[in-house]
């Protein structure tokens, strides 16, 4: 009975995440926005989001609350600034109980090539990063980076994108 709630939680949850896409993909464009609206899953749970957000001098920001069928709210919170190349995110999201999680990451690109790094650190205050660039030719990208988790155990990955043959 517990695992039908949580999926009917995480159907209604990914219904507004789509929703919330269409809504955005199909608003007008404008320097400030907002949506919000409900999902009701498959076992009659309802999920009610909101979003808004704004641009105004090359800084984005944006926020949003999601509140499940059994009244637990998510909440995130976004800042982008681009200028000369390069964009830093700083995200916050909060979940039940204000427990937060923080984000940071900055992206930068020169011609074909790219940097991006990202700190994100738990509500326990464990931090995870990751440091990637990559390169595109044509229509074909390589790209790799590393990974560091919280108690220091590093990973590497590699990877290529393009059109398929």
């Amino acid at each position: 009975m517990q695992r039908r709630k949580m999926m009917a939680g995480l159907t209604a949850c990914l219904a507004a995440t789509a929703s919330l896409a269409v809504s955005a993909m199909l608003a007008p464009p404008a320097d400030a926005w907002s949506r919000k609206g409900s999902v009701t899953g498959p076992h009659g749970g309802t999920t009610t989001w909101q979003r808004s957000g704004s641009c105004e001098g090359g800084t984005c920001t944006r926020s949003g609350s999601l509140t499940g069928p059994a009244g637990n709210t998510r909440s995130l919170q976004t800042s982008r600034t681009c200028s000369g190349g390069s964009c830093t995110t700083e995200s916050t999201f909060t979940g039940p109980g204000g427990r937060t999680v923080t984000r940071d990451a900055t992206v930068t690109r020169n011609a074909n090539i790219w940097e991006s790094n990202a700190k994100v650190t738990g509500p326990n205050g464990g931090t995870w990063t990751r440091a990637g660039q990559g390169s595109c030719s044509d229509a074909n990208c390589t790209f790799g980076g590393t990974v560091t988790g919280p108690r220091g155990n590093t990973g590497t990955y590699t990877g290529t994108s393009g059109p398929s043959p």
